[in-house]
C-alpha cells in the first residue's frame, strides 16, 4: 500500500453510514473509485468522498484497488470492531498522537485537525473522523455531547410547540335592553367585539378556559349596562 493521501477524508456521515450497511453484500470490486461509488449512489453530490476514504484507511491503494483482506474484515461488524481502530489509529496518526481522543471535546478536535492537517473547514472531516470511531467501537467525549445537544428535555420541547395563545374575534349576542322600544322584546341585538387576550404559554386548558369565561362574562355585564 502506498502512503495515504495528505487531507483527511470529508465523506458525509449518511454515506459512511450507508457504505457499512450495504458493504455485508458488497464483495470487493476491481476498482472502488469514483465511478463505482458513483453506480452505488453513496454520495450523488460527491462521489469521490468514499472512495477518498477507503484510500486514506489502506483499504484500497492509490489505484483504488482493494485490499480484499482488509475489506472483508470490514464488511461484518465483529471483525469491523477488529480491524477498524488499527485502521483509524494508523491513518489518524497526527490525531491520536497529540491528544487523547476519547476525551477530546469539539474544539479540541477542531484546533488539533487544524494544526495535524492545515484544514480550513473541519466540520466534514471531524464529522467523517467521529462516524468511523463510531463504527469502529471507540467512544469520543466529543460525539457523546453532540448527542445530548440535540436531544432537547421533554420540558424544553413542550414549551417550545405551546405557542402563545390569542384570542379570535368573538360574536356575542346581547340581551334586550329593558327600555327598547321595539314592541318585539325577545328580539336580541347583534354584537360583534374584537378582543385581543395574551394567554401565557405556560397555562393548561382549566386556566385558558376560565380567562375566556371571565372575560365573556365582563363583556355581557358592558352590553346589558350599554
Amino acid at each position: 500500500m502506498k502512503k495515504a493521501p495528505e487531507k483527511p477524508p470529508y465523506a458525509s456521515t449518511s454515506a459512511i453510514d450507508e457504505l457499512f450497511r450495504r458493504m455485508e453484500n458488497l464483495k470487493a470490486p476491481p476498482k472502488a473509485d469514483s465511478d463505482w461509488a458513483k453506480a452505488q449512489a453513496f454520495d450523488a453530490g460527491l462521489p469521490a468522498s468514499i472512495p477518498s476514504m477507503l484510500r486514506w484507511l489502506g483499504v484500497v491503494d492509490d489505484e483504488f484497488r482493494p485490499d480484499q483482506d482488509r475489506w472483508n474484515a470490514l464488511r461484518f461488524p465483529e471483525g469491523r470492531l477488529k480491524e477498524l481502530p488499527a485502521l483509524l489509529k494508523t491513518s489518524y496518526a497526527a490525531i491520536f498522537d497529540r491528544i487523547e481522543v476519547e476525551g477530546a471535546n469539539r474544539a479540541l478536535l477542531r484546533s488539533t485537525f487544524v494544526g495535524a492537517y492545515g484544514s480550513g473547514d473541519t466540520q466534514r472531516p471531524i464529522a467523517a473522523f467521529l462516524t468511523l470511531a463510531r463504527h469502529a467501537g471507540m467512544k469520543v467525549a466529543a460525539a457523546e455531547r453532540q448527542i445530548e445537544k440535540k436531544t432537547p428535555t421533554r420540558k424544553t420541547t413542550s414549551e417550545a410547540r405551546k405557542p402563545k395563545q390569542q384570542l379570535t374575534p368573538t360574536r356575542l349576542l346581547g340581551r334586550p335592553r329593558p327600555d327598547a322600544r321595539s314592541k318585539d322584546n325577545s328580539r336580541l341585538r347583534e354584537v360583534t367585539i374584537s378582543l385581543a387576550v395574551e394567554i401565557p404559554a405556560d397555562w393548561d386548558e382549566s386556566q385558558i378556559t376560565d380567562r375566556i369565561l371571565m372575560v365573556r362574562r365582563a363583556m355581557e355585564k358592558t352590553i346589558e349596562g350599554a
